[in-house]
């Protein structure tokens, strides 16, 4: 691990690599500190360099991203880790899955941050269209359900 690791005039709290490649850049913020205004910040330099897994944290929440993904910057923020709302087994999961040398070195945690990721974008595809029908439900009625209704069949 490499603490303030300089990057093409910009500096990146943590930066841990496996040899030359770097694997996850950390951006570390005090506790009061509202971290979604470092976002774009970390993924820049995470992009740049094409790192893999980025995480932004205030020691308190935890926001991890896949900063070489497509879309906008904050739907590459593939999970959330609140130390005040989780359970521990969770949390200590969680960061052994994302953060242990050997799953780092062995690319298991940026397999396992797609697979959390595809799980989002899976669970956020869903919501968008059940609230799509639902909408269309109640905005224009379907003739059977109103007859349904109406009739009390």
């Amino acid at each position: 691990m490499i603490k303030e690791e300089s990057i093409e005039n910009l500096r990146v709290d943590y930066a841990l690599r496996n040899d030359d490649e770097y694997k996850v850049f950390i951006e570390a913020k005090r506790p009061s500190e509202d971290i979604s205004n470092h976002e774009k910040q970390l993924l820049q330099y995470s992009f740049s360099k094409g790192v893999g897994l980025g995480l932004l944290t205030n020691g308190i929440t935890w926001w991890f991203y896949l900063p070489i993904e497509k879309g906008e910057w904050s739907s590459r923020r593939f999970y959330e880790i609140d130390l005040f709302k989780q359970e521990v087994e969770e949390i200590v999961a969680k960061f052994i899955n994302l953060l242990s040398k050997d799953n780092i070195y062995s690319n298991n945690a940026q397999n396992y941050a797609l697979k959390l990721f595809q799980k989002k974008y899976e669970k956020g595809k869903i919501e968008k269209s059940f609230v799509a029908v639902w909408n269309r439900l109640i905005t224009e009625p379907n003739s059977l359900l109103v007859d349904i209704t109406c009739t009390g069949n």
